[in-house]
């Protein structure tokens, strides 16, 4: 897999977020990447807030260099999710919510 581009834009119609599938509002601010791999290119979208969690967490170390995809970022997000909430039942949670969630926790 190669990024072509990767940059900060500004939504002019409603996206899906491709990790935790938000909704990405007109005028909302987002990520986009243009990709390929084995000459098929795609374009990959994704939220302010999943990039944040990304970050704060490490999710792209254990990607072995092909990137990291919605099944492992919710798999990653459901782990944290249940170790940190204890008390919380995680079906009851959206991924979005999840996300929400571990930005805010301290």
């Amino acid at each position: 897999m190669e990024v072509i581009s990767d940059k900060k834009v500004t939504a002019r119609k409603f996206h899906y977020c491709y990790f935790c599938g938000k909704i990405i509002k007109i005028g909302e601010r987002y990520n986009t990447q243009f990709c390929t791999d084995g000459g098929t290119p795609w374009t990959w979208k994704y939220c302010l807030e999943c990039e944040k969690v990304i970050k704060k967490y490490d999710l792209h170390k254990d990607s072995w260099g092909e990137g990291l995809g919605t099944d492992d970022f919710r798999e990653s997000v459901l782990g944290l999710f249940t170790d940190r909430f204890k008390g919380l039942q995680a079906k009851n949670f959206k991924p979005w919510e999840q996300v929400k969630m571990l930005l805010e926790e301290g």
